[in-house]
């Protein structure tokens, strides 16, 4: 029926066609790797991102969180993020702003810069456009052999409805080079 069809769309719209990895680790240099891809026939664009997980916690409460990364310059990431969810506070732009992870934020603190959440995550953590939350990450040497926790500082850069539970709950977008810094 429709509803499944537009919830599909939706759900679809946010999963890329086409997901290049390297099972190596971390692909190094991207924009080389993103410019032949972009160069091949048929292909309209290409993003570069990250995924991962961490913990928001706010002075209100704390979540579990799925981390997607992008690079806000990007006009196929922009368009992309703009047809899949409404900014209803803030804007996808406020992912722009520079906070490089290896400034010192509040404590002591990286500083990661701005995220986009879905407005349910932030009704949960109690936050809104321009307030602060922690970020908190668990990361697992090379070896896979210890746990060390990486905890950063970021602002709310604005609140979306993307009109899928699921994500609005989950979901927190990042800069990608911040990204990259702190995980």
């Amino acid at each position: 029926n429709g509803f499944e069809a537009n919830l599909r769309e939706r759900v679809l719209r946010l999963t890329p066609p086409v997901e290049v990895t390297s099972v190596a680790g971390p692909i190094g240099d991207y924009d080389a790797l993103a410019r032949r891809i972009n160069r091949v026939e048929g292909v309209a664009g290409s993003v570069p991102f990250l995924n991962s997980q961490a913990m928001l916690s706010s002075r209100h409460g704390i979540s579990g969180v799925l981390v997607r990364a992008v690079e806000p310059d990007n006009p196929v990431a922009v368009s992309q993020l703009r047809k899949s969810m409404r900014v209803v506070s803030g804007s996808i732009e406020s992912l722009r702003l520079d906070y490089p992870a290896t400034a010192s934020g509040e404590q002591g603190q990286p500083r990661i810069g701005a995220l986009l959440m879905g407005g349910a995550l932030a009704s949960r953590l109690e936050v809104s456009t321009g307030d602060r939350l922690r970020v908190v990450s668990p990361i697992l040497s090379a070896d896979r052999e210890q746990l060390r926790v990486r905890v950063g500082d970021a602002i709310v850069g604005g609140l979306f409805s993307s009109g899928v539970s699921f994500v609005d709950r989950n979901l927190v977008i990042m800069n990608l080079r911040a990204a990259q810094q702190f995980f």
